[in-house]
């Protein structure tokens, strides 16, 4: 599957979320989207649809887990995490900044400059060192 594909397969995007607390860049890598745990664990995985009637809707979600020693783990969200109504706080925003920045292969060393650079933008007196920084 390619990586369009798995971002858009809900079973998928599941089942890596399950075995990594969570879902980022690399979850959508050729090693990732090849992984056999995972495959095996989204073919176990059902998605149904309630009656929303926008299909592109991220919320409301409800998610049923079932163990197979029967125990049975629910929740639902009806704002997403990162939704101007339910922000991230700033450390976990620049947790995820800084993956996205490894995982594109970005200079090191350059993504904290970016992020001084960033919170101190009225004393840049040229936006192209910002931009210098993106570069590999």
């Amino acid at each position: 599957m390619s990586p369009n594909q798995a971002r858009l397969c809900a079973s998928f995007a599941a089942a890596r979320a399950l075995q990594n607390r969570g879902l980022g860049v690399a979850d959508f890598q050729p090693t990732a989207l090849n992984d056999t745990d995972t495959l095996n664990l989204a073919r176990r995985i059902d998605v149904t649809t309630d009656d929303n009637p926008d299909p592109n809707a991220l919320t409301p979600v409800a998610v049923t887990v079932t163990l197979r020693d029967g125990r049975v783990f629910e929740g639902s969200q009806s704002i997403v995490y990162g939704n101007p109504q339910k922000p991230m706080t700033r450390d976990a925003h620049l947790a995820k900044f800084r993956s996205n920045w490894h995982t594109g292969g970005l200079p090191a060393g350059n993504a904290d400059r970016l992020i001084a650079m960033t919170d101190a933008i009225e004393s840049v007196p040229e936006m192209r060192s910002l931009v210098d920084l993106m570069v590999r």
